[in-house]
């Protein structure tokens, strides 16, 4: 497994709604922050405080959740990766021209997919199906998991 997979997608998942719920929050105590405009009071320039500094925390909560899911999705591309790599080597496949056949796509396609270290989205879902036109089985558990 790869060291990068130190989170997983459900953890993220549940991130992310924790997220979306306290934006929620932040939201309504917005309006209520526009009810009190105008008001001068202690409470209400506290009120406008909060309500600011909560919306800082929490895009910088937000920010970090979506490096989390790219974090996620470049270790599942990693493992993905590597087991279609051992797929393609136990079938004898090594020159770029077969690879690109092997997975249906052009030989620099093919070799860019392989070869890639960087996130790209949707890259997942095509690694996925790459491995799928092989029969490559990578276990839910592998992919994502700590």
């Amino acid at each position: 497994m790869n060291a990068r997979a130190h989170i997983s997608r459900s953890d993220v998942e549940d991130m992310s709604q924790v997220v979306d719920d306290a934006w929620g929050a932040v939201h309504a105590l917005e309006l209520v922050v526009k009810a009190s405009a105008g008001e001068t009071s202690p409470e209400a320039i506290a009120l406008n405080y909060l309500a600011g500094e909560l919306w800082h925390r929490l895009r910088d909560i937000r920010d970090r959740v979506e490096t989390f899911t790219w974090r996620v999705e470049l270790a599942e591309a990693d493992n993905l990766r590597e087991a279609i790599r051992r797929e393609l080597e136990a079938r004898g496949i090594t020159t770029p021209e077969a690879t690109g056949n092997a997975l249906g796509m052009l030989p620099d396609e093919a070799s860019a997919l392989l070869s890639r270290d960087l996130w790209k989205e949707g890259e997942v879902a095509l690694l996925e199906a790459v491995a799928a036109r092989l029969g490559v089985r990578v276990p839910k558990a592998v992919r994502g998991a700590a």
